[in-house]
């Protein structure tokens, strides 16, 4: 991974921050979707990256994220359907590179 690729992370919850701070930290370009405005509120206080308030199941938060630019997808929400889900979202968008957090073994 360059530190000229862009990542998107979807959630900001304990993983999806740690990951950001990490990325963050080592140079990474990142753009996080998250619906909640009180997790965004205390990522920002921190965190210098892009965030956005939005849901990671609407075309429309990925447009404003500009998808289309991302190299690297890392969902990490608490829905394991919206983090496999968003794996195919992403695949509209062209981006190859996918990570995805799921807790279930079903």
């Amino acid at each position: 991974m360059s530190q000229d690729e862009n990542t998107l992370i979807l959630g900001i919850g304990g993983v999806g921050m740690h990951l950001a701070q990490r990325l963050v930290h080592e140079g990474y370009p990142v753009t996080v979707i998250e619906s909640d405005a009180e997790l965004l509120g205390k990522a920002a206080e921190s965190l210098d990256a892009r965030l956005i308030c939005g849901n990671a199941m609407q075309l429309s938060s990925w447009r404003e994220a500009h998808a289309q630019d991302m190299e690297l997808i890392i969902a990490t929400t608490n829905e394991d359907s919206t983090n496999m889900l968003s794996a195919l979202i992403a695949d509209r968008f062209g981006i190859e590179r996918k990570i995805v957090r799921a807790r279930s073994i079903d």
